[in-house]
């Protein structure tokens, strides 16, 4: 629900494969995974106004990145099989 509702990223099977794609260096709900968002802030902004420029407007910022990390793990899972 945290990705939902836009509190964190939700952390989930897709989220994490978007992550690695990423190469985060973590992949979990921690202060580590969360300063390294913070520390990522123009590569966020550049996400997030992707989103907002087709028109996904709305929405808290933990929430356009956990769709964002979502669909990167998605196509990436798609791409392997």
């Amino acid at each position: 629900m945290l990705g939902v509702f836009g509190c964190s990223l939700a952390y989930d099977t897709y989220v994490k494969n978007g992550l690695r794609v990423a190469k985060a260096d973590s992949l979990t709900l921690n202060k580590v995974s969360l300063n390294e968002i913070k520390n990522n802030q123009p590569e966020i902004n550049e996400i997030i106004k992707e989103f907002k420029k087709v028109g996904i407007d709305g929405y808290s910022d933990f929430r356009y990145l956990d769709m964002y990390f979502w669909y990167t793990g998605f196509k990436s899972k798609k791409s392997k099989k």
